[in-house]
């Protein structure tokens, strides 16, 4: 039996899926099996797989579309390997992952999931490098984070990664329910998170992934409608009872709460700088509603009047505001790490949550959440 399996789901991606599979077959880590689920293309991927002839590589093919989640569950059912990785039949490895991967997985025997950066190619514009070091805030030299620290950064963080990008002991899909096909856009932060709050996580900061963003994905159809947001108070809801009573460190799901809160609070204001007021009022009431509490709802039924009123020449001040305010923080982070005492201290919680989304304002604005490819 091989030490890791592959699985690539597919769909209509023939003209990436030899570069995705060649990047496997490069492996400095020789020790795994892959298998294609395709996902009855209309293309000529099928004939890209059988052209390999390599018996560590299998084809299965499904007689219908049957949606991306659902192929990707069916492929999770062909893992019998101590360790699974999911491989986009767009994106690619560096030959260095498996073994990069793996050996940090020996190292971190707590954890369920291994993560590394990866490089983003766009469909417009420059490259970027999407890296644990600067989004989970991993200090110097520190590669294994404990559940209380990589759930923190979870709950706080877009989480800067896709499945590709993650080396997941077969464990993690036997403890918790495989992928909900109701969670579309959020499903892999949900298993993400459930993985971080009962184990380790085991951090490379180096890009051992390269992951294309299509406008046209799952991904960017959810940033672009916001679809992700009702599912991220769905997917509180699930955590919350998930933890019960025990939550990984006190506040936890306040946090996760204030943060869905955050996060649609921030996308509200970039709609209405875009000047789509009425889509930027109905994103800052979902998160009224999402507030943990009324305090919070409170202040976002104030952010929600100030989007409707306030000039356009009013949100370009505000937004240079937090440019500002977040690059700072940023280079405060760079220069200090993020794991100083009072990060963990609950009677900092409001000033490292506030500062962690106006760090999010200095970056691009770019979508993190599960791409739903193949």
């Amino acid at each position: 039996m091989a030490r890791v399996i592959i699985l690539v789901p597919n769909y209509n991606r023939e003209g990436s899926l030899r570069q995705c599979l060649e990047s496997a077959l490069a492996q400095s880590l020789d020790d795994w099996r892959l298998v294609v689920g395709d996902n009855a293309s209309e293309d000529g991927s099928a004939d890209v797989v059988r052209s390999f002839g390599d018996p560590r590589i299998r084809l299965v093919q499904r007689e219908r579309n049957i949606g991306y989640m659902e192929n990707t569950n069916q492929l999770l059912a062909e893992a019998d390997s101590e360790l699974v990785a999911f491989l986009h039949s767009d994106d690619w490895w560096e030959p260095d992952y498996l073994a990069t991967m793996v050996g940090l997985l020996e190292r971190a025997p707590r954890a369920l999931i291994a993560v590394c950066a990866s490089r983003i190619f766009y469909d417009s514009g420059p490259s970027r490098i999407w890296a644990p070091h600067k989004s989970w805030a991993m200090s110097a030299g520190e590669t294994i984070l404990s559940p209380v620290d990589a759930t923190r950064m979870l709950v706080r963080r877009w989480a800067p990664f896709t499945p590709s990008d993650v080396l997941a002991r077969r464990e993690l899909y036997q403890r918790f329910p495989r992928f909900d096909a109701t969670l579309p856009y959020t499903n892999d932060w949900l298993m993400w998170t459930r993985a971080a709050s009962v184990a380790d996580v085991a951090l490379c900061p180096y890009p051992l992934v390269n992951n294309r963003k299509h406008t046209a994905s799952v991904t960017g159809a959810a940033d672009r409608d916001h679809r992700w947001a009702p599912e991220s108070v769905r997917v509180a809801r699930t955590i919350a009872l998930d933890w019960g009573a025990k939550p990984p460190y006190p506040g936890a799901l306040s946090e996760l709460q204030l943060m869905n809160e955050i996060r649609m609070l921030i996308k509200a204001y970039q709609l209405a700088e875009q000047g789509r007021r009425s889509d930027a009022r109905s994103l800052a009431r979902l998160g009224r509603d999402a507030a943990p509490s009324w305090p919070w709802a409170v202040f976002a039924q104030v952010c929600t009047w100030g989007l409707a009123l306030a000039p356009s020449s009013v949100l370009r001040g505000l937004r240079q505001l937090a440019f500002r305010a977040g690059r700072a923080l940023a280079a405060r982070r760079r220069r200090e790490g993020e794991f100083q005492p009072s990060y963990r201290d609950s009677r900092h919680q409001l000033t490292w949550l506030l500062q962690d989304a106006l760090t999010v304002l200095a970056e691009p604005a770019e979508s993190s959440g599960g791409d739903g490819k193949g």
